[in-house]
């Protein structure tokens, strides 16, 4: 029993101590002060319908569902608990040793491989080197990567201080720099989503189960009460998925919703999400052959924010003395049609400046999946990688194509051209087909490469892989080019995650033409 007001005009009012009592906040335009005690207006709430019968003195309350508080599923993936984020003083060393030789393992040839790091807090101390010795070869230890790198965990950032490389796009390679970067790195966090995630928004108006499907396989199943529903942060596989919110109530009615859906891993974020890398420097020449060979100043630098959650745009760019190009580029996604990629960009060296442009397209279904593109550069456009390769090149296509059946396997072709302004040009078309059977247990594949350019040249492999358990199995390949043929078997352990063991044995005949038999191990 509750006291309830009749105000003006017919207006109830109920006390806000009971009003709470309901399990809803009124909003504050709702509220009333009579005789110094607040009141809740219930013409004033949105969403509720009230009648009161003076015949049986009783106050019949209806909610639209809207207005009640509603629930929220969120489907991200959990994150882990008990992760490490190392902050302690600490220190590893990986190596790596190797020698080689000719057939009687004369003019021997020695190599070792380093890696260093040390940590202090958030600091971390890294460097890699290479020496080489024996043989008739170049002498020497080489320094690789030495830097300095701070870890900005609650904003997925990382400021590196020392030798890094820069990001690769379609119109700007990626080189060797000595000098400061400052990036956005989602990989810091693996539990981190940064592309776009499928979602609904519903209401029921009694207590009800939500499924929530993926191309008819269940995701979720939750039990909700009555109001609004936001279902939210759906991932799947990539490609374009049918999604599908299915609502049961109490007495077994059902509503269906559906809407497709293009999932995309690594293309575009997720809507108003930043991603960038900001680098200037000296640029770094003969890595790997040199130590300490540095040129020019130059600078690099990309960053990219996601408008919606289809359209993510962006502007990269290149300089250093008498070079420079820049542009925009982006991605655009949509539920049927896949993935559609562009950049345009100018830049130019020593007074003479041209266009550059990429196209890409590509769609991944549930049996088909279809690929398109082409990048252009004209002749007097110039890039940072214009110092690390002599070969400038000029139009790259490809095309590929893939068809998927459970029960016939996977085939696969692609093609690819590319040309250069100053060397040569490379044509090729292959076409792959792999099947599992024996429960998944047996794996069968087969390719054939054909090369048009520079030589046409033909190479077909065939493969039958059997699988003792999850990381041991045993190979047995044959394949052939220009007339000749090769076999070999292996038997191989992949290293498992942890401690343990891992090795590959491999015995064959016949590597491109050579008719030789032999055997090389691997043990890790």
């Amino acid at each position: 029993d509750d006291a309830v007001l009749s105000g003006p005009g017919g207006t109830l009012l109920v006390p806000l101590v009971d009003y709470l009592r309901w399990g809803k906040a009124p909003p504050h335009s709702a509220l009333r002060v009579v005789g110094g005690e607040r009141y809740v207006a219930l013409s004033a709430v949105d969403g509720l319908d009230s009648r009161f019968d003076p015949d049986t003195v009783t106050l019949d309350l209806a909610y639209a569902a809207a207005a009640l508080p509603g629930s929220r599923i969120d489907l991200a993936p959990p994150r882990r608990s008990g992760v490490v984020q190392p902050a302690d003083t600490s220190v590893f060393v990986n190596y790596a040793l190797s020698a080689s030789g000719d057939a009687d393992f004369d003019d021997r040839r020695y190599q070792a491989a380093t890696e260093l790091g040390a940590r202090v807090g958030n600091w971390l101390l890294y460097g890699t080197s290479d020496a080489t010795w024996g043989g008739n070869g170049a002498k020497g230890v080489t320094r690789l990567l030495t830097n300095l790198q701070y870890d900005d965990r609650p904003n997925l950032r990382r400021l590196t201080v020392g030798d890094f490389f820069t990001p690769t796009f379609d119109l700007s390679g990626s080189v060797p720099m000595g000098g400061l970067n400052l990036a956005k790195l989602y990989s810091m966090d693996p539990n981190f989503v940064q592309y776009p995630t499928a979602g609904f928004a519903t209401e029921v108006a009694l207590p009800s189960t939500l499924e929530v499907r993926v191309d008819g396989n269940l995701v979720a199943q939750r039990n909700v009460a009555p109001g609004p529903v936001d279902v939210a942060n759906l991932t799947g596989v990539t490609g374009a998925r049918n999604v599908t919110l299915l609502v049961r109530d109490p007495f077994g009615r059902e509503q269906v919703l559906q809407q497709p859906f293009y999932f995309a891993t690594n293309a575009g974020l997720a809507q108003g999400l930043h991603e960038y890398s900001y680098s200037v420097g000296f640029l770094r020449r003969h890595y790997g052959t040199e130590s300490n060979d540095y040129g020019d100043l130059a600078a690099a630098a990309f960053h990219r924010y996601a408008f919606t959650d289809r359209l993510t745009l962006g502007l990269r760019g290149q300089a250093t003395k008498d070079l420079y190009n820049i542009g925009p580029f982006g991605t655009w996604q949509h539920p049927h049609l896949g993935i559609i990629g562009a950049g345009i960009s100018v830049g130019g060296r020593d007074g003479q400046s041209g266009p550059g442009g990429s196209l890409g397209w590509s769609y991944a279904g549930t049996s088909l999946s279809l690929a398109l593109g082409a990048r252009y550069l004209s002749r007097d456009y110039a890039q940072l990688s214009d110092f690390v390769s002599p070969l400038r090149p000029r139009l790259d296509t490809y095309a590929s194509a893939s068809t998927y059946s459970t029960a016939l396997g996977s085939l696969y072709a692609t093609y690819s051209a590319i040309t250069t302004w100053e060397g040569p040009e490379s044509r090729l078309w292959n076409i792959s087909y792999t099947r599992s059977f024996l429960a998944g247990k047996a794996l069968l594949a087969a390719g054939y490469i054909r090369t048009i350019e520079p030589q046409k040249e033909g190479r077909w492999a065939l493969s039958l892989r059997y699988y003792f358990d999850g990381v041991t199995s045993a190979v047995a390949s044959v394949g052939g080019v220009r007339g000749e043929v090769a076999a070999a078997a292996t038997l191989e352990r992949t290293l498992p995650q942890g401690e343990g063991v891992g090795y590959s044995l491999t015995a064959g005949r016949g590597v491109d033409g050579v008719g030789a038999t032999y055997a090389r191990g691997y043990v890790q």
